[in-house]
């Protein structure tokens, strides 16, 4: 016989006789309770339904039960979520064959004849509970396994949140860093391209950063920079993402917002900071330069319109710092520019005209180094043709200074990769008026104009922009178109490479007295043969 468990510290396995005779549940209590198992009784099938919950480990369920037999029930408990894994021993005075496929068909785990003998029941209702005890233990491990397995995936999911954090977040200010910029703003780029929508740009520079940092030490400056990043998210989180670009440097991207709306957000934000009181360091003061630009008109895709942003934001800083300046602002804030150096007490000529020259060669390595090859080939070329000093002078400003309208013109034309449409050309093409309105502003520079506006005129008169032939063209015109052209043919492009000097000389000579000037050309002849010849 099985030992009784000990009640105070082990529970005992409790069982649900189901039987409609008294004596018969009588019987198998008092047999159960000899081996030490607890039991609990119902007279029918819908009491023994109602008496199943998670303390019962195993049924007696009788066969001939009225309104509901035992194969009914069974069925029934199987059905049930809560109990379908509970063993069913069917108590039956029935042994045919038929009645035991009955059994097995209705969900029994085993049966026991009628009378029951002690020694069956222990043997039968003992193996019925070693299997479910080891079922109990086998789920209880898989549940333990499972949530094991689940606080490790919690785990690695919080420790990728913050790997993905760091590698995304600035540690100094806490918002997104220029990593995580970059994709936020090539995936608003393709939001809007797909929408037809707008959405703007803002390029913030703190001013003179270093000189807050050399006079009160690079702690106040990161704290600059955090005390920044909180304004940032208070002017801008509303309606977009703000940003660390690096340095002293940030970036906001404004989606569906317009250029003007985007402006007004960026004043919002520059007269936060100017009225920013620092409270660790309360001598610190600071201030931000803020240039803004929108899509598509400012740039189509990530790289342009942040260089569009930035050139805005370069005018701003040049024209006095702690202002916003718009992209559509750039040709006025140029003018601007240069009649502020105009009229400055000690105005430098050769600082205006770098400054104006970078303003167009910093928006593509190319272009600027073509527009030294420009500048030198067009001083050579005036040298060749005994011009004099002062004559030569004016000539190399001209090559210097003939492509200042393309500040003017989009970066998605001005950097495309192929051939422009219709429209784009026509924008292309007025580089060369606004050129001469804005070198035009500043005194010193206002004999450039001329052939500024006329360095893309045809010696047979089919130029732009007023259709002017021979002579006429001011020289200084012609030989730098003549610059200009060779120095494109001589350099490669994002759509072709560079070609020899003596195919562009060719190509040139052949276009002598139709687009270019002959003795230009016959000057360049002479300069690629000295040049052979010292090889």
């Amino acid at each position: 016989m099985m030992i009784p468990h000990d009640r105070r510290s082990v529970k005992r396995d409790l069982i649900l006789i189901v039987d409609d005779e008294p004596l018969n549940r009588a019987l198998l209590e008092r047999m159960l309770g000899v081996l030490g198992y607890e039991t609990r009784s119902a007279a029918n099938g819908r009491e023994a339904l109602s008496a199943i919950d998670e303390d019962v480990d195993l049924i007696l369920l009788d066969v001939n039960m009225p309104d509901l037999t035992g194969f009914d029930v069974a069925r029934l408990i199987r059905s049930a979520e809560s109990c379908s894994d509970v063993p069913v021993i069917m108590v039956t005075a029935l042994s045919s064959m038929q009645d035991r496929l009955a059994a097995v068909e209705s969900g029994a785990n085993d049966f026991l004849c009628k009378p029951v003998d002690l020694t069956e029941l222990r043997v039968r209702v003992t193996s019925q509970l070693n299997v479910k005890h080891a079922q109990d233990a086998l789920k209880k491990s898989m549940d333990d396994l499972e949530v094991k397995v689940e606080q490790r995936t919690v785990a690695l999911q919080q420790a990728n949140q913050r790997l993905t954090s760091l590698a995304t977040t600035d540690a100094i200010t806490g918002l997104p860093n220029h990593r995580s910029l970059v994709a936020t703003l090539e995936v608003e780029i393709a939001r809007c391209a797909a929408n037809k929508s707008c959405c703007s740009v803002l390029f913030i520079d703190l001013d003179r950063f270093k000189s807050l940092n050399d006079t009160f030490g690079h702690s106040i400056g990161d704290y600059v920079l955090s005390e920044f990043g909180k304004l940032i998210e208070k002017v801008i989180k509303p309606v977009g993402i703000g940003g660390r670009w690096g340095g002293e440097e940030f970036l906001c991207v404004l989606p569906e917002v317009d250029e003007e709306l985007a402006v007004e957000f960026a004043e919002q934000l520059r007269q936060a900071l100017a009225q920013h009181l620092f409270k660790r360091e309360p001598r610190c003061r600071a201030t931000c330069s803020i240039g803004v630009a929108s899509f598509p008109a400012d740039g189509r895709d990530r790289s342009t319109l942040a260089e569009a942003a930035d050139k805005a934001m370069y005018v701003a800083k040049s024209l006095g710092r702690n202002q916003v300046r718009a992209s559509r602002d750039v040709v006025s804030g140029f003018e601007a520019l240069c009649e502020k150096e105009a009229s400055s007490k000690v105005p430098s000529l050769e600082g205006l005209v770098e400054a104006l020259a970078t303003l167009v060669s910093d928006r593509n390595e190319v272009q600027s180094r073509r527009a030294d090859d420009v500048e030198s080939l067009s001083m050579r070329l005036a040298k060749a043709m005994n011009l004099d000093n002062d004559e030569v002078q004016l000539v190399a400003l001209v090559g210097k200074l003939h492509d200042i309208g393309k500040v003017a013109v989009p970066d998605f034309i001005l950097q495309k990769p192929g051939p422009l449409s219709t429209d784009e050309w026509a924008e292309m093409k007025l580089h060369s008026t606004i050129g001469a309105e804005v070198i035009s502003r500043v005194p010193s520079l206002r004999s450039l104009a001329p052939a500024i506006r006329a360095h893309h005129e045809r010696w047979d008169g089919n130029g732009y922009p007023d259709g002017i032939a021979g002579e006429a063209i001011p020289l200084a015109a012609r030989i730098v178109s003549v610059a200009e052209a060779y120095a494109a043919m001589t350099t490669d492009r994002p759509y072709r490479k560079a070609g020899s000097t003596d195919d562009a000389l060719m190509e040139l000579t052949s276009q002598a007295g139709t687009q270019f000037c002959p003795e230009v050309i016959s000057a360049l002849g002479h300069l690629v043969e000295q040049s052979r010849k010292a090889a």
